[in-house]
């Protein structure tokens, strides 16, 4: 990304590893949200986050619907529950990795 008003880049690009523990594709709100937990709460360190422009460049810098207040009606019920479903499975998926490889 250029800086602001500027013309030079703000960082520079990085060479990809043979291989990742996660690779996750997006960095948006959910992207980076995504890599920022499996960080903190189960310890892989080995993620890449692969964004084609710059950070927020997608749909969480072009709208605030992910900034909500209307999970309690009933067209946002149904997509609260598969969020909440989503959250659980992608924790167990996670748990299940790390057995696979000792728990690093």
């Amino acid at each position: 990304m250029l800086q602001l008003f500027g013309k030079e880049r703000m960082w520079r690009a990085h060479e990809l590893k043979r291989s990742y523990d996660v690779v996750i594709v997006g960095a948006g709100v959910h992207g980076l949200g995504i890599a920022y937990y499996l960080g903190k709460k189960h310890g892989l360190r080995n993620i890449a986050v692969l964004e084609r422009s710059y950070l927020g460049a997608g749909n969480s810098g072009r709208n605030t619907a992910i900034i909500r207040s209307n999970y309690r009606t009933a067209e946002g019920i149904p997509f609260y529950d598969a969020s909440a479903f989503r959250r659980a499975w992608l924790e167990s998926f996670v748990q299940r990795v790390r057995s696979f490889d000792g728990g690093a």
